[in-house]
């Protein structure tokens, strides 16, 4: 399922809004995921080394500026109707003898011949990042002031529409089969990347089956095990470890839609665990709870990652937190809001945040869930279903 039309033609109504009200000509956007979001077109290249350009003016149609590379990819986004910006100009990066076009050290010359085409030689311009305005499209419209439309763009984004809603649901569905799939072979013996691997194979193909038509990817894995699990993203190396009875297993099965993703780590323990661990492991459990009950429309973002350390401070394991309780997601693995423990912004439905909080015992090992849950009117809507409890996640 890829994003209809109407929700980039009304992406795009809301920024003429916003440059109407603030005096300026159009919107510049130059980062890559803002890219995604305002046009449509799905990144093909890395930014960083082939430059894109999204120009939208107030009073007119707006334009891309694109590497040769993205020539085809542009064409059959249009044909797909997944993108809405019609008019792109290419520049190159093998230059040619003959027919010749703006190269890759021109691109911006290429984007500033674009505006003053367009009459923006003069005004205020928004732009997504000022700091990403390249020194020579500065040089070539000296007469345009670039101001900061950051923090609308990151509010629209904030706020998944019901369309991206769905596709985050689609995406929890399936990282659930990958958990079921996990669970079903953690066995004492096995090496956890070989069954990460296995699991990846099966989750595509369950994925290709139902979405043939969609942009997808999955990703299964397995943060090492026993007391390594204490090191929130895993220790670093033992590729090759090997499940031991007792082990502690934290492990994430991720699927990407049409460039959405979602967030889904469990905790496993192999064999009957210790007391400590089974105490720890109900501590987490209860944390993400209190979290997740916290995303309703009008809590406070910070009281969310309240609850959670309130319940495991009591517990005796406040010196074993070492993250934030979660952060938002969507196009980015880690997107707005990444301070949710100290911001004091009411949370609003259609915001997607990950309740992930963790305690991490260097001797004993890790306990963290992640889950992908969307801010409700009522009540938390959750994207990622599998089980929580100990019982389920014994194996």
């Amino acid at each position: 399922m890829f994003l209809s039309l109407s929700v980039y033609e009304e992406r795009a109504r809301r920024i003429r809004t916003y440059l109407k009200n603030n005096d300026c000509r159009a919107l510049l956007v130059f980062t890559g995921d803002y890219v995604i979001y305002t046009t449509g077109f799905s990144i093909d290249v890395a930014t960083w080394e082939r430059p894109v350009a999204v120009v939208l003016p107030l009073d007119s149609e707006p334009f891309m500026v694109l590497n040769e590379l993205s020539t085809y990819h542009h064409g059959f986004a249009l044909e797909r109707k997944t993108c809405w910006v019609e008019d792109a100009s290419f520049y190159v990066e093998h230059p040619r003898l003959t027919n010749r076009k703006y190269t890759v050290l021109q691109w911006t010359d290429l984007v500033a011949d674009r505006m003053k085409a367009a009459g923006l030689v003069r005004g205020r311009v928004a732009v997504d990042t000022v700091g990403a305005v390249p020194a020579g499209l500065r040089a070539s419209l000296p007469d345009l002031q670039f101001v900061s439309a950051a923090e609308l763009l990151r509010d629209m984004r904030n706020v998944k529409c019901p369309e991206e809603r769905q596709i985050l649901h689609m995406c929890g569905e399936v990282s659930d089969y990958g958990q079921k799939l996990m669970r079903e072979r953690f066995r004492s013996g096995r090496i956890l990347t070989e069954i990460a691997y296995e699991v990846t194979w099966e989750m595509s193909k369950y994925a290709l089956e139902k979405y043939p038509e969609d942009k997808i990817e999955v990703r299964a894995r397995a943060f090492c095990g026993g007391r390594y699990t204490a090191s929130p993203h895993g220790s670093g190396a033992h590729a090759g470890l090997k499940i031991a009875e007792h082990d502690i297993i934290i492990d994430f099965t991720n699927c990407f839609m049409n460039d959405y993703s979602v967030e889904n780590e469990r905790t496993f323990i192999v064999g009957k665990p210790t007391d400590e661990e089974a105490r720890a492991f109900r501590t987490m459990v209860e944390a993400q709870k209190r979290a997740t009950e916290m995303l309703v429309e009008g809590r406070r973002m910070a009281d969310v990652d309240g609850a959670a350390q309130r319940v495991i401070e009591m517990a005796g394991y406040g010196d074993y937190i070492m993250h934030r309780t979660g952060h938002g997601r969507g196009l980015q693995g880690h997107e707005y809001p990444t301070d949710l423990a100290f911001n004091n912004s009411l949370l609003v439905e259609g915001v997607c945040i990950t309740p992930e909080p963790g305690i991490y015992i260097g001797h004993i090992g890790g306990f963290r869930h992640s889950d992908t849950v969307l801010v409700g009117k009522t009540a938390p809507d959750s994207c990622t279903k599998f089980p929580r409890e100990l019982e389920d996640l014994t194996v």
